[in-house]
């Protein structure tokens, strides 16, 4: 403690030493002095061992009965007393200074706030020093500075309380919790205690109402998969998204599953999780929702090896050869992760040592590990295997019985699943099988009598039989069944059933050569059609010229919702009539012209848009299905949006120019159509200048305006008036009118200067990055609250810490500036200080402006890396593109240099804010998925981003998609999905 604490802790303890030593009042005559300082020397020794204020308070107590009994002897009573009281002072220093560093900060100055912890720690000091009548002077201060800080914390508690009620939203409901749950731990406070439960049953009510999720948590479930667990189960699932971050970077999901309650959700990525810390940030119907932060992962790693059986099965007869073909046994051995993944079939063998005690490994294909030896092995005889993995140490062995070639015991069929994933896990409809019925297939689970599964290579002669090869036909050669391996299962293959295709349920059975046999129904449906197609009303109104959504929502005959391109294909498109799914529905506008959209990022959602005619008063929308559904809406047309008023004049428009200096106001009016909607970029709107200080545009006038160039010139010092004149474009009559002042300024009227931020500077010894880290400075005047535009050249001298004189330079536009250049200074990498002084001319003399530059010699790295999508950093991690403008390359839209101009690139930038050099960020492209059958669609690019797109057929199918990652040095990784939304004819 110190200073003005300090000062006050010495007058404290002082002035209760100094009560002690006073006489006091009545005293019994027969008082026995040797008791009472008996009493108050053990009370004494107990607070110097307690060390407590309630014994230093009971010491107090009876060391005033013995100061009140010696009073007729003074010097006893101020050496035994003395003594005493003085023993105490310290213990009781030790507790105001702690009391006093609760209420205070180091420098002395009392604290603008306290949690609640705090303020009840502080009460129990002041009841504590109540105790003791010494301090009884100074309660009543000490309780009204606590009283502050608990009034404080109340009022906060019931602003947070009814913003959150105000506004009901996620966040300010979070927040009042925070502090509530805060207050609610208040003691020695009854009265106010009551009221902030009263404000926590007021919150829970809140929240209960909210009935939303109130919290998510989030671990590592697999090599590739988080889970995400909601504290309440989510009432829409398709409104949830996520946005998964690992430390700064954000990752692309591949899928997302949720579970039965709707209260999990698994998240498969791409990539393989890798040591480090993540976090999950969840929304709900694009508001943020909850999240988990900070979850410690690591990458999956071996902590299991198992063998599951204890038998090896002899696969073949006595080698031919010996010496060059060996004899083969199998076994079946499982490794896991910490995650209980199987990945025996995705273990680099090189980190294992595998010994047998006959024979070598020769292989381990899934679970199945095969061994080889010269030697026959005999049925009966013993093999003994063991498995050190060297990297963990874990070890597995085991001694196994060799048996003879089993015998097949069981055969399982599963699901059927399609290699197109638009047709994989969903119902089966008689044109995908008539059409793409060899897209499916039918993955097999076969066992031997030990339990191995056979392979691909074994199971070449099975019969397969199908009960109507109308309705499911598979695919056989030589009157057997064709066995592939897809996901490293067997799987038998079907095949288009034609024009011959029938719908209904069909049965197809599995025979191996030994009889034992297997089933399972397969269901193909009707084709779906659209039984109810129902248009909604519009969100916004019908404008003339205008395009507007048209809400629709179709089901087809079997209840399910529609809402696809795949499921809903258009015809027609810019014309008055659209025909949907051949005919099977219908929708005719008057006066409009009708189109469709494809949102390939979510899914190829279908979305239906109208454009009334300019000249339409009214259009009339009719669908008609195929089942004979009608319905008519008829809209009222506004008209077609102008502009017709004047809002102002943009922010960075300067109205202030320095004698000598330019400025454009082309593109800087802000307009208003007759709806009152502003209009951006209105090039139609018929509007002209006027200087109301004079007709003339004479350039002896303090400022004058050039109408061809819509520029304005600084020419002598003073205030033109200027008039912005909006009239229509038919009659040219003047509608609207805004009134403002443009002002030529002199040095010398110039109120102050300001000095733009300066970034960090680079002092390294790379000559090329010396050049592309120079900097400049300039500055800006203001006069009357308002930034001045003014000419550089009134920097008259600027210089760094070191003198370094600092030289003019020009940009492109032919505007001088001074330029920080970069040059060699060793800071062995660290960060340094230095100041920049500059020297302005202004109007009562010169003008100093100082800036701290903070410089360093270590070499530029990239330190932020982000996508940018027509010119903003890209919200989300799916972005469609036309092909039509590809031309079989992309270019340069995906390199970091010289890109501003592209639709979709990277941007990554240094610890200096300078855009890093090619060779600090490379591109690679993954998951290609090509959105046609077999057209050959592939993509690549090179390192610095210059995609390539090939077809062998030529053509790039709509929906086909690519992820470009980009990857720093330092390992920083930034994705983005490309989706095309339209095919192109690749040149």
């Amino acid at each position: 403690m110190q200073g003005k604490n300090a000062k006050i802790l010495s007058g404290l303890i002082a002035a209760i030493s100094t009560v002690n030593l006073m006489g006091s009042s009545v005293v019994r005559a027969d008082v026995d002095v040797n008791d009472l300082y008996d009493k108050a020397y053990r009370a004494t020794e107990i607070a110097k061992n307690d060390k407590t204020q309630s014994s230093i308070n009971e010491a107090r107590k009876n060391i005033r009965n013995l100061n009140n009994a010696l009073k007729d002897n003074e010097k006893l009573r101020k050496q035994l007393v003395g003594t005493l009281s003085g023993s105490l002072d310290p213990l009781q220093h030790k507790l105001f200074v702690d009391f006093y560093g609760i209420l205070y900060k180091k420098d002395g100055s009392i604290k603008e706030a306290m949690i609640q912890d705090d303020i009840n720690k502080a009460r129990e000091y002041v009841n504590g020093f109540a105790g003791c009548e010494e301090n009884s002077y100074y309660i009543g201060a000490w309780s009204s500075a606590i009283d502050k800080f608990q009034g404080d914390n109340i009022n906060q508690g019931k602003l947070a309380l009814e913003k959150a009620k105000k506004t009901k939203n996620k966040e300010d409901i979070a927040i009042a919790r925070v502090v509530l749950n805060d207050l609610l731990k208040i003691k020695h406070n009854d009265d106010m205690k009551k009221v902030i439960e009263g404000f926590d049953f007021r919150l829970s009510q809140l929240e209960n109402e909210n009935n939303s999720v109130q919290g998510v948590s989030l671990r590592a479930a697999g090599e590739r998969i988080l889970e995400v667990k909601f504290s309440k189960a989510v009432e829409d699932t398709a409104k949830v998204s996520f946005q998964i971050k690992k430390e700064n970077i954000k990752l692309n999901t591949r899928e997302i599953q949720w579970n039965q309650g709707k209260d999990v959700a698994t998240i498969v990525l791409p990539q393989v999780l890798q040591d480090g810390i993540y976090s999950c940030f969840v929304s709900y119907a694009d508001k943020e929702l909850a999240k988990d932060e900070n979850v410690v992962v690591k990458a999956a790693k071996i902590s299991k090896i198992d063998f599951l059986n204890d038998y090896a099965v002899v696969k073949d007869s006595t080698p031919t050869t010996p010496s060059i073909d060996g004899q083969l046994v199998t076994t079946m051995m499982r490794i896991e992760n910490q995650y209980g993944e199987d990945i025996t079939g995705r273990i680099n063998l090189s980190d294992f040592t595998i010994s047998c005690s006959a024979g070598k490994v020769s292989s381990i294909v899934g679970n199945t590990v095969s061994i080889k030896d010269i030697n026959e092995y005999k049925v009966g005889s013993k093999l003994t295997i063991t498995v050190i993995h060297q990297p963990s140490g874990l070890v597995a062995n085991r001694t196994f019985t060799v048996v003879g070639q089993p015998t097949l015991r069981s055969i399982v069929l599963g699901d059927v699943k399609s290699t197109d994933s638009k047709l994989n896990g969903k119902e089966i409809y008689l044109s995908d099988m008539k059409e793409k019925g060899s897209t499916y297939y039918i993955p097999l689970t076969v066992n031997d009598e030990y339990g191995n599964e056979l392979s691909e290579d074994e199971l070449r002669n099975f019969n397969v039989l199908s009960s109507n090869e109308n309705i499911v036909k598979p695919k056989k050669s030589n009157g057997k069944a064709v066995v592939v391996t897809k996901d490293k299962k067997p799987c038998i293959l079907l095949e288009n059933t034609g024009i011959n295709g029938m719908f209904g349920t069909c049965v197809i059975t599995l025979i191996s050569p030994n009889g034992v046999a297997a089933n399972c129904k397969i269901t193909v449906l009707d084709s779906a059609k659209v039984d109810v197609f129902t248009l909604e009303q519009p969100y916004s109104d019908l404008k003339a010229g205008c395009e507007i959504t048209l809400p629709f929502a179709a089901v087809n005959q079997y209840g399910k919702t529609l809402s696809t391109a795949d499921e809903l294909v258009v015809d027609g498109n810019g014309t008055s009539c659209l025909r949907i799914n051949n005919k099977e529905v219908t929708i005719s506008a008057t006066n409009a012209t009708l189109t469709s959209k494809i949102d390939y990022a979510k899914e190829k959602k279908l979305s239906l848009r109208l454009i009334a005619n300019e000249n339409a008063k009214n259009v009339i929308i009719t669908v008609v299905t195929a089942t004979g559904r009608v319905q008519t809406l008829t809209f009222r047309v506004q008209e077609k949006p102008v502009a017709t008023s004047i809002l102002g004049i943009r922010e960075d428009f300067y109205r202030k120019l320095q004698k000598g200096e330019s400025c454009s106001i082309d593109g800087k009016i802000r307009f208003a159509d007759q709806y009152g909607d502003e209009i951006f970029n209105d090039n139609n709107a018929l509007w002209e200048i006027q200087n109301v200080s004079n007709s003339s545009y004479a350039s002896n006038y303090n400022v004058s305006y050039n109408p061809s160039k819509k520029k304005f010139a600084a020419e002598n010092q003073g205030t033109s008036t200027f008039k912005i004149v909006l009239k229509e474009n038919l009659t040219g009559k003047v509608i609207d009118e805004y009134v403002f002042d443009m002002e030529s300024v002199i040095p010398e009227s110039i109120e102050q200067f300001v000095m733009a931020d300066i970034n960090k500077q680079y002092t390294g010894s790379d000559v090329v990055m010396q050049n592309s880290h120079h900097q400049a400075i300039k500055i800006h005047g203001i006069k009357n609250g308002e930034k001045v535009k003014i000419n550089q050249k009134l920097i008259i001298d600027a210089r760094i810490t070191n003198n370094q004189k600092i030289a003019f330079a020009v940009d492109d536009n032919g505007d001088v500036y001074r330029e920080l250049k970069s040059s060699f200074v060793d800071t062995n990498e660290k960060d340094y200080k230095a100041t920049l002084n500059i020297i302005v001319e202004g109007s009562s003399g010169v003008q100093v402006l100082t800036q701290e530059v903070v410089y360093s010699s270590a070499h530029p790295e990239a330190k932020t890396l982000d996508v940018y999508y027509n010119g903003s950093i890209l919200a989300d991690s799916t972005v469609e593109l036309s092909t039509d403008r590809i031309g079989g390359r992309v270019g340069t839209a995906c390199n970091i240099l010289n890109s501003e101009n592209k639709n979709l690139y990277f941007k990554s930038k240094d610890q200096y804010n300078v855009n890093c050099s090619a060779d600090e960020v490379r591109f690679y492209i993954s998951n290609v998925k090509d959105g046609a059958i077999n057209s050959g669609f592939n993509v690549t690019a090179d390192e610095n981003g210059n995609i390539s797109i090939y077809s062998t057929s030529g053509k790039v199918a709509s929906g086909s998609s690519f992820v470009i990652n980009a990857v720093t040095k330092k390992g920083m990784i930034k994705s983005v999905n490309v989706v095309l939304n339209s095919g192109s004819n690749l040149k």
